[in-house]
Protein backbone atom coordinates (compact mmCIF):
# COMPACT_ATOMS: atom_id res chain seq x y z
CA UNK A 1 0.00 0.00 0.00
CA UNK A 2 1.36 3.44 -0.86
CA UNK A 3 0.75 7.04 0.02
CA UNK A 4 -1.56 9.27 -1.98
CA UNK A 5 0.67 11.33 -4.23
CA UNK A 6 -1.82 12.06 -6.97
CA UNK A 7 -5.32 11.25 -8.02
CA UNK A 8 -6.17 7.57 -8.07
CA UNK A 9 -3.44 6.48 -5.67
CA UNK A 10 -4.29 4.64 -2.48
CA UNK A 11 -3.40 5.47 1.09
CA UNK A 12 -2.16 2.80 3.44
CA UNK A 13 -4.41 1.95 6.35
CA UNK A 14 -4.10 3.91 9.52
CA UNK A 15 -5.55 6.41 11.92
CA UNK A 16 -4.50 10.03 11.99
CA UNK A 17 -6.03 10.56 15.42
CA UNK A 18 -2.76 11.09 17.22
CA UNK A 19 -0.93 12.94 14.48
CA UNK A 20 -0.66 16.66 15.09
CA UNK A 21 1.32 19.56 13.70
CA UNK A 22 1.90 18.01 10.30
CA UNK A 23 1.11 20.27 7.38
CA UNK A 24 -0.46 19.27 4.10
CA UNK A 25 1.09 20.38 0.85
CA UNK A 26 -0.53 21.13 -2.45
CA UNK A 27 1.01 20.13 -5.74
CA UNK A 28 -0.46 22.23 -8.48
CA UNK A 29 -0.93 21.25 -12.07
CA UNK A 30 -3.08 22.56 -14.89
CA UNK A 31 -6.11 20.53 -13.89
CA UNK A 32 -5.80 19.48 -10.25
CA UNK A 33 -4.07 19.61 -6.94
CA UNK A 34 -2.83 16.47 -5.27
CA UNK A 35 -3.48 15.93 -1.60
CA UNK A 36 -0.51 14.53 0.32
CA UNK A 37 -1.43 13.23 3.78
CA UNK A 38 1.06 12.72 6.60
CA UNK A 39 2.65 9.37 7.39
CA UNK A 40 0.37 7.13 9.42
CA UNK A 41 1.32 5.55 12.73
CA UNK A 42 -1.62 3.62 14.18
CA UNK A 43 -3.95 0.92 12.95
CA UNK A 44 -7.47 2.00 12.01
CA UNK A 45 -9.92 1.38 14.83
CA UNK A 46 -7.19 0.69 17.41
CA UNK A 47 -8.88 2.86 20.03
CA UNK A 48 -12.15 1.29 20.75
CA UNK A 49 -14.97 1.27 18.21
CA UNK A 50 -16.71 -2.09 17.81
CA UNK A 51 -17.63 -1.69 14.12
CA UNK A 52 -16.74 1.78 12.82
CA UNK A 53 -13.29 2.20 11.30
CA UNK A 54 -13.87 4.81 8.62
CA UNK A 55 -15.98 7.96 8.32
CA UNK A 56 -16.48 9.13 4.72
CA UNK A 57 -17.78 12.65 4.18
CA UNK A 58 -19.32 14.34 1.22
CA UNK A 59 -18.09 17.94 1.14
CA UNK A 60 -20.46 20.48 -0.44
CA UNK A 61 -23.45 20.62 1.91
CA UNK A 62 -21.95 18.35 4.58
CA UNK A 63 -18.78 20.12 5.70
CA UNK A 64 -20.13 23.55 4.72
CA UNK A 65 -23.07 25.01 2.81
CA UNK A 66 -21.14 25.87 -0.34
CA UNK A 67 -23.70 25.17 -3.05
CA UNK A 68 -24.80 28.80 -3.28
CA UNK A 69 -21.20 29.82 -4.01
CA UNK A 70 -21.27 27.40 -6.93
CA UNK A 71 -24.55 29.00 -8.12
CA UNK A 72 -23.02 32.47 -7.91
CA UNK A 73 -19.96 31.28 -9.81
CA UNK A 74 -22.10 29.91 -12.65
CA UNK A 75 -24.05 33.16 -12.86
CA UNK A 76 -20.87 35.23 -12.99
CA UNK A 77 -19.55 33.09 -15.85
CA UNK A 78 -22.86 33.38 -17.71
CA UNK A 79 -22.59 37.16 -17.44
CA UNK A 80 -18.96 37.16 -18.61
CA UNK A 81 -19.82 35.00 -21.60
CA UNK A 82 -22.89 36.97 -22.60
CA UNK A 83 -25.17 34.02 -21.86
CA UNK A 84 -28.65 35.36 -21.14
CA UNK A 85 -29.21 33.25 -18.04
CA UNK A 86 -29.34 33.87 -14.30
CA UNK A 87 -30.01 30.91 -12.05
CA UNK A 88 -32.20 31.68 -9.05
CA UNK A 89 -31.95 29.54 -5.93
CA UNK A 90 -34.94 27.54 -7.14
CA UNK A 91 -33.39 27.11 -10.61
CA UNK A 92 -30.23 25.77 -9.07
CA UNK A 93 -32.11 23.49 -6.69
CA UNK A 94 -33.99 22.03 -9.67
CA UNK A 95 -30.68 21.33 -11.42
CA UNK A 96 -29.26 19.61 -8.35
CA UNK A 97 -32.33 17.37 -8.22
CA UNK A 98 -32.61 16.62 -11.93
CA UNK A 99 -29.05 16.22 -13.11
CA UNK A 100 -26.12 14.17 -11.94
CA UNK A 101 -22.90 15.65 -13.17
CA UNK A 102 -23.22 18.33 -15.83
CA UNK A 103 -25.34 21.21 -14.61
CA UNK A 104 -25.12 22.75 -18.08
CA UNK A 105 -27.24 20.05 -19.69
CA UNK A 106 -30.14 21.65 -21.50
CA UNK A 107 -28.64 25.17 -21.56
CA UNK A 108 -29.42 26.13 -25.16
CA UNK A 109 -26.65 28.74 -25.47
CA UNK A 110 -24.16 25.99 -24.66
CA UNK A 111 -25.71 23.16 -26.68
CA UNK A 112 -26.12 25.40 -29.76
CA UNK A 113 -22.46 26.43 -29.73
CA UNK A 114 -20.45 25.25 -32.79
CA UNK A 115 -18.33 23.09 -30.47
CA UNK A 116 -20.57 22.49 -27.44
CA UNK A 117 -18.33 19.89 -25.78
CA UNK A 118 -15.25 22.10 -25.83
CA UNK A 119 -17.26 25.19 -24.90
CA UNK A 120 -18.72 23.37 -21.91
CA UNK A 121 -15.22 22.45 -20.76
CA UNK A 122 -14.17 26.09 -21.07
CA UNK A 123 -17.17 27.24 -19.04
CA UNK A 124 -16.50 24.68 -16.31
CA UNK A 125 -12.85 25.68 -16.10
CA UNK A 126 -13.78 29.37 -15.80
CA UNK A 127 -16.49 28.50 -13.24
CA UNK A 128 -13.89 26.60 -11.21
CA UNK A 129 -11.63 29.67 -11.15
CA UNK A 130 -14.49 31.98 -10.15
CA UNK A 131 -15.62 29.59 -7.41
CA UNK A 132 -12.13 29.50 -5.88
CA UNK A 133 -12.04 33.31 -5.92
CA UNK A 134 -15.43 33.54 -4.23
CA UNK A 135 -14.42 30.92 -1.68
CA UNK A 136 -11.30 32.87 -0.73
CA UNK A 137 -13.28 36.08 -0.28
CA UNK A 138 -15.98 34.87 2.11
CA UNK A 139 -16.11 33.63 5.66
CA UNK A 140 -17.45 30.11 5.28
CA UNK A 141 -18.33 28.51 8.60
CA UNK A 142 -18.48 24.73 8.88
CA UNK A 143 -21.92 23.23 9.30
CA UNK A 144 -22.99 22.66 12.91
CA UNK A 145 -21.39 19.63 14.52
CA UNK A 146 -19.04 18.63 11.69
CA UNK A 147 -15.80 19.78 13.34
CA UNK A 148 -16.72 18.10 16.61
CA UNK A 149 -17.62 14.86 14.82
CA UNK A 150 -14.34 14.79 12.90
CA UNK A 151 -12.32 15.40 16.05
CA UNK A 152 -14.27 12.76 17.92
CA UNK A 153 -13.66 10.28 15.11
CA UNK A 154 -9.92 10.90 15.21
CA UNK A 155 -9.83 10.61 18.98
CA UNK A 156 -11.45 7.16 18.70
CA UNK A 157 -9.07 5.97 15.98
CA UNK A 158 -11.62 6.26 13.18
CA UNK A 159 -10.05 7.31 9.88
CA UNK A 160 -11.70 10.22 8.06
CA UNK A 161 -12.04 10.48 4.29
CA UNK A 162 -13.77 12.69 1.72
CA UNK A 163 -15.78 11.59 -1.32
CA UNK A 164 -17.00 14.51 -3.42
CA UNK A 165 -17.98 15.17 -7.02
CA UNK A 166 -16.50 18.68 -6.97
CA UNK A 167 -13.06 19.27 -8.50
CA UNK A 168 -10.12 18.09 -6.36
CA UNK A 169 -8.65 21.58 -6.18
CA UNK A 170 -11.96 23.01 -5.00
CA UNK A 171 -12.42 20.19 -2.50
CA UNK A 172 -9.05 20.80 -0.86
CA UNK A 173 -9.48 24.57 -0.93
CA UNK A 174 -12.89 24.30 0.74
CA UNK A 175 -11.60 21.95 3.45
CA UNK A 176 -8.61 24.19 4.13
CA UNK A 177 -10.71 27.36 4.20
CA UNK A 178 -13.46 25.87 6.36
CA UNK A 179 -11.68 23.46 8.70
CA UNK A 180 -8.11 24.75 8.71
CA UNK A 181 -4.89 23.01 7.82
CA UNK A 182 -4.67 20.86 10.95
CA UNK A 183 -7.96 19.08 10.30
CA UNK A 184 -7.29 18.93 6.57
CA UNK A 185 -4.04 17.11 7.29
CA UNK A 186 -5.97 14.53 9.32
CA UNK A 187 -7.94 13.25 6.31
CA UNK A 188 -6.66 9.80 5.36
CA UNK A 189 -7.76 10.16 1.76
CA UNK A 190 -9.58 12.71 -0.36
CA UNK A 191 -11.34 11.51 -3.50
CA UNK A 192 -13.00 14.12 -5.69
CA UNK A 193 -14.34 14.98 -9.13
CA UNK A 194 -11.70 13.95 -11.61
CA UNK A 195 -10.70 10.86 -9.60
CA UNK A 196 -13.83 8.94 -10.63
CA UNK A 197 -15.01 8.11 -14.14
CA UNK A 198 -18.69 8.19 -13.19
CA UNK A 199 -20.20 10.83 -10.94
CA UNK A 200 -22.77 10.39 -8.19
CA UNK A 201 -25.26 8.66 -8.01
CA UNK A 202 -22.82 6.06 -9.37
CA UNK A 203 -20.89 4.50 -6.46
CA UNK A 204 -17.43 5.06 -8.00
CA UNK A 205 -16.19 7.88 -5.77
CA UNK A 206 -17.22 6.07 -2.58
CA UNK A 207 -15.68 2.81 -3.73
CA UNK A 208 -12.44 4.69 -4.34
CA UNK A 209 -12.59 6.30 -0.88
CA UNK A 210 -13.17 2.90 0.77
CA UNK A 211 -10.24 1.46 -1.16
CA UNK A 212 -8.11 4.47 -0.25
CA UNK A 213 -8.75 3.81 3.42
CA UNK A 214 -7.78 0.17 3.00
CA UNK A 215 -11.14 -0.85 4.46
CA UNK A 216 -14.36 -2.53 3.38
CA UNK A 217 -17.79 -0.94 3.06
CA UNK A 218 -18.93 -2.80 6.18
CA UNK A 219 -16.32 -0.85 8.20
CA UNK A 220 -17.52 2.62 7.22
CA UNK A 221 -20.31 5.17 7.54
CA UNK A 222 -20.95 7.83 4.89
CA UNK A 223 -22.46 11.24 5.56
CA UNK A 224 -24.34 12.90 2.71
CA UNK A 225 -26.74 15.79 2.15
CA UNK A 226 -28.35 15.01 -1.21
CA UNK A 227 -30.40 12.30 -2.89
CA UNK A 228 -27.74 11.67 -5.55
CA UNK A 229 -25.07 11.45 -2.86
CA UNK A 230 -27.16 9.12 -0.70
CA UNK A 231 -27.81 6.85 -3.68
CA UNK A 232 -24.10 6.79 -4.46
CA UNK A 233 -23.14 5.82 -0.89
CA UNK A 234 -25.85 3.18 -0.63
CA UNK A 235 -24.84 1.70 -3.99
CA UNK A 236 -21.31 1.38 -2.61
CA UNK A 237 -22.73 -0.70 0.24
CA UNK A 238 -22.28 1.97 2.90
CA UNK A 239 -24.35 2.68 5.97
CA UNK A 240 -25.49 6.21 5.15
CA UNK A 241 -26.47 9.19 7.30
CA UNK A 242 -28.09 12.20 5.63
CA UNK A 243 -28.01 15.75 6.96
CA UNK A 244 -30.03 17.92 4.53
CA UNK A 245 -28.45 21.21 3.49
CA UNK A 246 -29.64 24.54 2.10
CA UNK A 247 -30.62 23.15 -1.30
CA UNK A 248 -31.82 19.68 -0.24
CA UNK A 249 -34.12 20.32 2.73
CA UNK A 250 -37.51 18.82 2.00
CA UNK A 251 -36.19 16.14 -0.36
CA UNK A 252 -37.11 12.51 0.25
CA UNK A 253 -34.26 10.40 1.63
CA UNK A 254 -35.96 7.03 1.61
CA UNK A 255 -33.32 4.37 2.05
CA UNK A 256 -31.02 6.36 4.32
CA UNK A 257 -30.07 4.64 7.55
CA UNK A 258 -30.48 7.85 9.54
CA UNK A 259 -31.61 11.40 8.68
CA UNK A 260 -30.66 14.23 11.04
CA UNK A 261 -31.25 17.97 10.81
CA UNK A 262 -27.56 18.61 11.37
CA UNK A 263 -24.63 16.93 13.05
CA UNK A 264 -24.97 18.96 16.25
CA UNK A 265 -28.36 17.33 16.86
CA UNK A 266 -28.62 15.61 20.23
CA UNK A 267 -27.58 11.98 19.98
CA UNK A 268 -25.23 12.39 17.02
CA UNK A 269 -21.79 11.08 17.98
CA UNK A 270 -19.14 8.64 16.83
CA UNK A 271 -20.46 6.16 19.38
CA UNK A 272 -23.95 6.54 17.91
CA UNK A 273 -22.61 5.95 14.38
CA UNK A 274 -20.78 2.88 15.64
CA UNK A 275 -24.03 1.51 17.09
CA UNK A 276 -25.93 2.39 13.90
CA UNK A 277 -23.37 0.54 11.80
CA UNK A 278 -23.58 -2.49 14.08
CA UNK A 279 -27.38 -2.53 13.86
CA UNK A 280 -27.25 -2.17 10.07
CA UNK A 281 -24.81 -5.05 9.75
CA UNK A 282 -26.97 -7.18 12.03
CA UNK A 283 -30.06 -6.48 9.94
CA UNK A 284 -28.14 -7.56 6.84
CA UNK A 285 -26.84 -10.67 8.65
CA UNK A 286 -23.25 -9.52 8.25
CA UNK A 287 -22.17 -9.36 11.91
Amino acid sequence: MGLIADKGDDLRRGSLGLIRGQMFRLLTSKDSRAYCPPTLSKEVGEIGMDFLKGLILDLDGVVADTEDLHRQAYNRVFEEQGIDLVWSEQDYRDRLIQTAGSKLKGVSQVENHPDPVEYQKELYERKRQVYLTLLADVRLPPRPGIVELIREALEHGVAVAAASTCAKEGAIAMLSHTLGEELLSSFSTIKAGEDAKNRKPAPDIYLMAIEGLGLEARDCVAIEDSVHGMESALAAGLCTVVTPSQYTRGDSFTGANWVVEDLSEEGVSIEALDRLLGETLEEKGRV
